[in-house]
């Protein structure tokens, strides 16, 4: 029979051994998971350079000074507990010497541009041909003002549940513009494709 002078050196080796390669699963397991949280963020920036590198494809095709994407979201809620509902710039592209509005258009209130929101819900496309005359007396046509868009189309953007998450806005600086219906057919197919980044 074996000694209890070789069993010591034994269950020590084993125990020593056990905790290392415990202590190397722990730190791989920390390490990944941290990888997997860093991963999260990875994969959104990808995702949002992607849809930025198609915002840019669509406002060079279309020869725009600028396009948006503004996002429906939860700002909070009044003291009655109804929810207020708000929209932000989440997404811009813009030519080179156009004023970026992103920081500029960020948590308004969906109740300030009512008068050219709700046409969005009847009609696919809401051309503004002319912001000054065109545009509907809102708290949006000051902001349309302020870019300086001579001309803006809105577009509602829908979820598969048909449900309005935001709008995608292509803006006019320079000059007026009046897209044709074939150029507004062809933006059609891109632009749905646009709530699956979102």
């Amino acid at each position: 029979m074996f000694a209890v002078e070789y069993l010591v050196p034994i269950i020590t080796a084993v125990i020593g051994s056990a905790t290392a390669l415990g202590v190397v699963w722990y730190r791989n397991y920390l390490s990944k998971k941290s990888k997997s949280e860093d991963c999260k963020i990875h994969k959104q920036i990808c995702s949002d350079q992607e849809l930025l590198d198609n915002l840019e494809e669509i406002r060079e095709k279309f020869n725009a000074d600028r396009l948006t994407i503004l996002q429906f979201h939860n700002g909070g809620n009044y003291y009655t507990g109804k929810s207020i509902q708000k929209m932000s710039m989440s997404y811009e592209v813009a030519s080179p010497g156009i004023q970026r509005m992103q920081d500029h258009c960020q948590n308004m209130p969906i109740s300030s541009c009512t008068t050219s929101l709700l046409p969005l819900f009847d009609n696919w496309c809401i051309e503004y041909h002319d912001v000054n005359k065109d545009f509907p007396a809102s708290l949006c046509k000051i902001h349309q003002i302020e870019a300086g868009n001579k001309s803006t189309y809105h577009w509602g953007l829908f979820d598969l549940d048909k449900n309005c998450i935001g709008l995608m806005t292509l803006d006019y600086v320079k000059r007026k513009r009046k897209l044709k219906t074939e150029d507004l057919e062809s933006l059609k197919v891109k632009i749905i494709k646009l709530p699956g980044y979102l």
